[in-house]
């Protein structure tokens, strides 16, 4: 049996001879220094792109002429976008989610990178997309940022009107209504993650859902029947050990999410039956 051997990339010296080499050529990223927000990003001052350029290219070439093999950043990962649909899928998730560029906007970017060849793709990965350059519609834009703050006003209002109610005038408590709001806002979150995630990235139906999704409803329906009669919410499906069951593939798929969604549920009921419970006291 013959053993081939594999060449591997690894640093066992600081003083030995320098094979191989990974960098990555100042561009786009350097070029979004302003005098704003360089303090921000941990910079003395505002860069000459073209000089660091200049001097980049020139260490390269020296480098090259010393037989040492340059590989740079932006080429590498253009290649790997090109050849896995999977992996620039994922990629493009986890740089633009909810959590980087807000709800109501995530599926829009995810769409407009998804849409970019693999080398522009890169480029804007590393060095950042700006509105302008994501070419979407900037009114509608601003209306969606305008209704999105007025919806969070309005329920703010809500709460503090409700805060400011005498006790005996509260049909719930505080801060049972508090923990509700927060714990909806991060199932809401959690459904759209979902939601995204799924129209984006699965291929086909993923085995072992059908029993959860049906237990959500029935959770769902049970809290909204509490929130409107006042009482305890009836006993939930065991959400818990439903999720917790799925096949593996399901979890890999949609594992995140459906804890989120669990937990804000089941945290929704606890927060109803303590309210209930301190109301009759």
């Amino acid at each position: 049996m013959s053993v081939q051997a594999q060449a591997r990339t690894f640093v066992g010296s600081e003083v030995g001879v320098l094979r191989r080499v990974l960098l990555h050529r100042p561009d786009r990223e350097l070029k979004r220094l302003t005098p704003r927000n360089k303090d921000d990003l941990l910079f003395d001052d505002v860069l000459w792109v073209e000089r660091a350029q200049f001097e980049h290219d020139q260490f390269v070439a020296r480098m090259r002429e010393r037989d040492v093999e340059v590989f740079l950043f932006l080429d590498l990962l253009s290649e790997a976008l090109a050849a896995s649909d999977e992996g620039r899928r994922r990629l493009i998730e986890i740089t633009a989610s909810e959590y980087t560029v807000g709800v109501t906007l995530v599926e829009e970017v995810r769409a407009t990178l998804w849409d970019m060849k693999p080398d522009q793709l890169a480029t804007h990965l590393i060095g950042g997309l700006t509105v302008e350059e994501s070419g979407l519609d900037l009114g509608r834009l601003h209306q969606i940022r305008k209704d999105a703050r007025l919806a969070r006003s309005n329920a703010e209002a809500v709460v503090e009107r409700m805060l400011a109610e005498p006790a005996s005038r509260a049909s719930i408590a505080p801060r049972a209504a508090v923990g509700l709001l927060a714990a909806l806002r991060r199932n809401a979150l959690a459904a759209l993650a979902l939601m995204a995630g799924a129209e984006r990235g699965l291929q086909e139906p993923v085995s072992g859902v059908a029993q959860l999704t049906s237990e959500i409803e029935t959770s769902l329906a049970a809290i909204a029947t509490a929130l409107t009669s006042g009482d305890a919410p009836a006993p939930l499906p065991p959400l818990r050990r439903t999720q917790l069951a799925l096949s593996p593939s399901a979890k890999a798929a949609l594992g995140t999410e459906t804890d989120l969604m669990v937990d804000s549920i089941n945290t929704m009921a606890e927060l109803l039956a303590w309210d209930v419970s301190h109301r009759s006291r």
